[in-house]
């Protein structure tokens, strides 16, 4: 949608991964360097939607932010998921500490179909 009366030239779509992700992007086609993006979703999918986006974190700005937050020990907790790469040696390295379990297993995913012979896996954040 091109808006020129709702605050300059922008144009919004929503889009629907297969992986459950659903995001509303806004792009202000007005900004100095085009570089301007607004997205509406879940802020612990952050990281999802970038590499499905493939946008710099630098140029977004998030709207419409719901966090889940649980209780550990009484202290407020956030629930993280690592991603962990399987090299063929039987090498493990951290790749990424990510805010939920769907969004590690769809960057999984998206790692493994690059061709790689490395395989991923998720596990839970110990406390």
């Amino acid at each position: 949608m091109n808006d020129p009366c709702a605050g300059g030239l922008k144009e919004t779509w929503t889009f629907g991964f297969d992986c459950g992700l659903q995001l509303l992007v806004t792009h202000h086609r007005d900004s100095k360097d085009g570089r301007r993006w607004e997205l509406e979703g879940n802020l612990l999918e952050s990281q999802h939607a970038l590499c499905h986006l493939g946008l710099p974190a630098d140029c977004v700005t998030w709207r419409g932010e719901r966090l889940r937050i649980g209780r550990m020990n009484g202290k407020v907790a956030f629930e993280s998921f690592e991603l962990w790469r399987l090299d063929d040696n039987g090498n493990q390295a951290l790749v990424d500490v990510l805010g939920s379990e769907k969004t590690a297993a769809c960057i999984a995913t998206m790692y493994e179909a690059r061709g790689h012979k490395q395989t991923y896996f998720v596990k839970r954040s110990s406390p």
